[in-house]
């Protein structure tokens, strides 16, 4: 971001794990391997944005989002913000639901942004996001040119 801090995208929508613990044990070797040896991301902190435009149906349900509330908190490392892109209007509940199990130190830093994927592309830039640095394009598609950099 413009503050030089690492920024972790989960493009959700384009997850292929089958299983809920599949994609929970992706996530934890993820970010810690993100996180060794980067000595910026570990004083600074990290960005995370879930990318959940375009997650199909009955994806991300109460019990995945408390799980996964409760793996973010778990891992060892301080979150600068923590922003949640999504399109579809019944995850607002779920989200809400989300910000009441959080503590205090996670509930202040987590913004939920609903719209299109450009919407949210927007709205994440006024935070201090390039546009470059998400690996989205404006049709959804993933892209990899910028993984791990």
């Amino acid at each position: 971001d413009n503050a030089g801090r690492t920024v972790w995208v989960a493009a959700m929508a384009h997850d292929t794990h089958t299983n809920d613990d599949a994609h929970y044990r992706n996530t934890w070797y993820t970010v810690m391997g993100m996180m060794m040896g980067n000595e910026n991301a570990q004083k600074r902190g990290i960005v995370g944005i879930a990318h959940m435009v375009g997650l199909p149906e009955g994806r991300f349900g109460n019990a995945v989002a408390l799980r996964s509330m409760q793996l973010l908190e778990a891992l060892p490392y301080r979150y600068a913000a923590l922003h949640m892109c999504y399109d579809n209007p019944r995850l607002k509940t779920t989200l809400g639901a989300v910000q009441l199990v959080a503590s205090a130190q996670t509930r202040v830093r987590f913004r939920a942004h609903f719209g299109t994927h450009m919407e949210c592309q927007y709205e994440l830039m006024a935070f201090g996001l390039k546009q470059g640095v998400f690996p989205v394009d404006s049709e959804g598609n993933l892209s990899t040119d910028r993984y791990a950099e």
